[in-house]
């Protein structure tokens, strides 16, 4: 009897802060016609509950979109790991990869994620 073995690589890191945090993702190959955004974002609403907020859809086209409520955050950790992961699965899934394209210095893609570097134009005097 054969066994398959599946090694999942971290593509993200999660963040050691998970709430006010966000994630702003993009797959794109024109040669594919793929021009996927996704992104995430957690806060705490005003009865301790961790909200994550979840949208994804065609760069250009107004997307879809999921809020989903947690009592503790090590459940809304785990949710916002497994939609990481998957995300981390587009190369095989859609022959693409997810680009970050805005989080915070601690957040979900230091590792080998390609990152939009800021076009910020120096005030001038």
């Amino acid at each position: 009897m054969r066994r398959k073995v599946r090694i999942v690589l971290p593509m993200f890191e999660m963040p050691t802060q998970l709430v006010d945090w966000h994630c702003a993702l993009q797959a794109v190959d024109p040669a594919h016609n793929v021009a996927r955004a996704y992104r995430i974002e957690t806060t705490r609403d005003l009865f301790g509950h961790i909200i994550v907020e979840l949208g994804w859809g065609r760069i250009g086209r107004r997307g879809s979109g999921l809020t989903i409520s947690f009592s503790d955050e090590e459940a809304a950790r785990r949710f916002v790991q497994r939609t990481l992961t998957r995300r981390a699965s587009a190369p095989r899934r859609i022959g693409v990869a997810y680009a970050l394209l805005e989080t915070p210095a601690d957040a979900c893609g230091k590792s080998r994620m390609a990152v939009k570097p800021s076009t910020t134009v120096p005030p001038t005097l």
